[in-house]
């Protein structure tokens, strides 16, 4: 049970997305005490409002936890931190949070005393009812997307392995060849950062600098720049498709990726001699495929 809660789960970055979970959410308990009508509400005059208010409390409540707070606690809302456990115990709150909200509107509408065993009870009920659906569809979300990917690793990892077994074996020693192109990392305070082709690895960003993991002699070095991904992205334009910002924190020269892993927030790329996997994000899984489908 620990190795399932501690699984990798996918949080969802849009606001939009967020917002629009959070109309849809509201409306549908508005139209759900409308049309049903449930505790008692057939017998309370002004039906539609009592609907609306309840249906109203439900978007503001999801959209102050779910789009406010994760701009404060940016640290807590880290997809690389997050998991099936944590999934599970934001629903959760989520669903009390929202319970409690709508005890509160039924106090305010003179339809249960202010009393605290009323709210608790009304919480607790509410935690009680979405537990079993929201604990199934957290792990059966988990278990979908975990397999997805899992064959796309498979998929592109089996096309890796083609692409090397079919590689000519020389019968003799190479010849010399022209000196390997060279590309400059831009920086705005000090000097750029010359690197050749070969050597660079993947950046990351980190606040309003960049960490580039490049060779140097043939030894894997770690370089700050007071940059940003997109000016390291625009540089390595000429390039081609080499190089891909394939998630918003972390730049990768696809040359260099040995082999690709999946979980349930998506595909990550393994490097020679780097312990740290790079993520995908989800939107690129088709582009990085395609990729490292057609490199060299």
């Amino acid at each position: 049970m620990r190795a399932l809660l501690a699984r990798p789960y996918p949080l969802e970055p849009s606001s939009l997305q967020h917002v629009i979970k959070a109309l849809l959410f509201g409306a549908f308990v508005a139209a759900f005490l409308l049309v049903f009508r449930p505790f008692g509400l057939h017998k309370a005059a002004g039906i539609v409002t009592l609907a609306a208010a309840y249906g109203t409390t439900c978007t503001v409540m999801m959209l102050l936890l779910n789009v406010a707070l994760p701009r404060v606690l940016t640290g807590w809302f880290d997809e690389a931190r997050w998991t099936v456990a944590r999934e599970l115990a934001w629903t959760v709150l989520n669903v009390a949070a929202i319970g409690l909200a709508n005890a509160l509107i039924s106090v305010a509408l003179g339809l249960v005393p202010l009393d605290a065993a009323v709210l608790g009870q009304f919480t607790l009920f509410t935690v009680l009812i979405g537990l079993f659906p929201i604990a199934l569809t957290v792990l059966l979300t988990e278990a979908r997307r975990a397999r997805g990917y899992a064959a796309h690793s498979a998929a592109i990892n089996a096309g890796l392995q083609q692409t090397t077994a079919l590689a000519p074996v020389a019968e003799f020693p190479p010849m010399p060849g022209p000196v390997p192109p060279s590309i400059t990392l831009p920086s705005e305070v000090g000097v750029p950062l010359p690197l050749g082709l070969n050597e660079l690895l993947f950046a990351r960003a980190a606040d309003n600098y960049v960490e580039v993991f490049h060779l140097q002699v043939g030894q894997p070095r770690r370089t700050v720049l007071r940059s940003s991904l997109k000016a390291l992205s625009d540089a390595l334009l000429p390039q081609g498709e080499r190089f891909l910002r394939c998630h918003k924190s972390h730049l990768v020269d696809l040359h260099k990726v040995q082999r690709v892993s999946g979980n349930a927030q998506g595909l990550r790329l393994h490097l020679n001699g780097v312990d740290e996997p790079i993520p995908v994000s989800r939107q690129l899984t088709a582009t990085v495929r395609e990729r490292l489908a057609a490199r060299p």
